[in-house]
């Protein structure tokens, strides 16, 4: 099956070709009128999406879904239409639209959290990363024999205790 539009007038003419299990193709021909092709500029700062090349355009009076893109060692939090990243976030292209669109990734950075329990055990439920901004209080591991004293940023356990992570 080849599908492939063919723009003429600002109109979409859509020639489908099928191919058969017996060698023989059929192929016919389609007028959309009114579907107006504008640019779309999506500003990933650093991310990917899949399929990037079925990125660049949208149609006219055709909802369309924004794509969720990836970024190493970052959460996505949604396309924007400033990259000051005020207002909601948008997450699809709405039939009425029309004109070229610009829209802007707002990422989270996301860090790991490593722990060194020394012969203790975690919690099932302690975190093992966190997202910039997130506010998290360390939970303190078990062991059978010794006192748990604190969590420390240094092996020496040198300066103070940390409780948690605030932004």
């Amino acid at each position: 099956l080849n599908i492939g539009p063919i723009y003429r007038d600002r109109n979409y003419h859509i020639k489908v070709t099928l191919h058969k299990l017996d060698g023989s193709t059929v192929t016919k021909e389609f007028d959309i009128e009114n579907v107006i092709p504008y640019n779309l500029n999506l500003q990933l700062d650093g991310g990917e999406i899949q399929s990037p090349e079925e990125w660049v355009t949208y149609l006219s009076g055709k909802s369309t879904k924004l794509p969720t893109p990836i970024k190493n060692g970052y959460i996505f939090k949604g396309w924007y239409e400033s990259n000051s990243f005020e207002g909601n976030a948008i997450e699809k292209i709405s039939s009425t639209d029309s004109g070229d669109k610009t829209y802007y990734a707002k990422w989270l950075q996301q860090f790991k959290i490593t722990y060194d329990t020394r012969g203790g055990f975690l919690n099932e439920s302690a975190k093992t990363s966190y997202i910039e901004g997130d506010t998290y209080s360390f939970e303190p591991p078990y062991q059978d024999s010794d006192m748990f004293e604190g969590w420390y940023l240094t092996p020496d356990f040198s300066g103070e205790p940390i409780e948690s992570i605030t932004p």
